[in-house]
Order: structure tokens, then C-alpha cells, then sequence
């Protein structure tokens, strides 16, 4: 699997996200300028909570520039133990699923070559768990009151 793709698939949602952030906040600025905000009485608080939803905004663009610049510093060499840009097969009961290991966007299920890839994140609690790991090694991780036992099939 083409781990390249991965980070460009990734990439692509951030700035699609990026995109409509930047959009929402023009959106509330314009209306931060109009004249619907003029106070009407000392309790009218629009302007106020415009104020706060636009300053919200920016700070969410601001994390997801972030992000960008994560996605962007993952190497894509071959790895021999599990780590940052690690795509990694993982067998939990017989059944195996591929895994990208990232510093963000944990959750996110992308489609390469037809194969589902769950990204997670290294600070997650399989992530945690597994970072450092080689191949045919196997660590457990507890989930609602049970044990669970992944074993590394392959790493890329």
C-alpha cells in the first residue's frame, strides 16, 4: 500500500476542513460588520457572542493548520518498528485490519486499493501501546472492562 497516499488523502481532508473554517469565519465577520448587531437594549449580547464564535474560529483554523503541518512532517521511509507514518497490519481475533499511525486525526477510516485504513493516533491507547514494536510482536489493551491481544502481522 501506497503510504504517500494516505498522507495525501489526509492532507486533502484538512484542507477541505480548512477551507470551510475560513469560510464560517468570513461568514461571522461580515456579520460582526453589519448593522443587524446594533445593540438594542443593555441586554442584546449578539455582538458579544459574534465576537466569541469568530475568535472560536480562528482558533480552530489555527488547529487545523496545525494538523496540515503534522501530516506533512510524517516521513513516508520504510519503517522496522511501529512509529509515526507507520502503515501496520494489526490481527485482533483472527481478524486483521491495516492501521497509519499519526500525530492527529485519530479516527478517521480511509479507502486505499480498496482496503479500509484506520488512522490513528500514537497517543491513543492502541498507538501508546504498540509505538517501537517490530514485527510478530503483540501487546494487549484494555477496553471496557476486557483484555484485548493485537499481534503486528506487518509493518510498512
Amino acid at each position: 500500500m501506497d503510504k504517500q497516499r494516505i498522507k495525501d488523502q489526509l492532507l486533502s481532508k484538512f484542507q477541505l476542513d480548512l477551507s470551510k473554517a475560513k469560510e464560517s469565519l468570513n461568514t461571522t465577520q461580515d456579520f460582526l460588520k453589519s448593522d443587524d448587531l446594533a445593540q438594542e437594549s443593555k441586554y442584546d449580547t449578539r455582538s458579544i457572542e459574534a465576537g466569541y464564535l469568530a475568535d472560536g474560529q480562528r482558533k480552530r483554523i489555527e488547529e487545523i493548520e496545525q494538523d496540515i503541518q503534522l501530516i506533512q512532517d510524517i516521513t513516508t521511509d520504510l519503517c522496522h518498528s511501529v512509529a509515526i507514518g507507520s502503515l501496520v497490519l494489526l490481527e485482533i481475533n483472527k481478524i486483521q485490519k491495516w492501521y497509519y499511525y499519526s500525530p492527529t486525526s485519530g479516527g478517521t477510516i480511509l479507502t486505499i486499493d480498496g482496503h479500509p485504513v484506520v488512522v490513528i493516533s500514537v497517543f491513543s491507547p492502541i498507538g501508546a501501546q504498540s509505538v517501537g514494536l517490530a514485527e510478530k510482536d503483540s501487546f494487549e489493551v484494555e477496553h471496557n472492562n476486557d483484555v484485548r491481544e493485537y499481534i503486528i502481522r506487518k509493518i510498512e
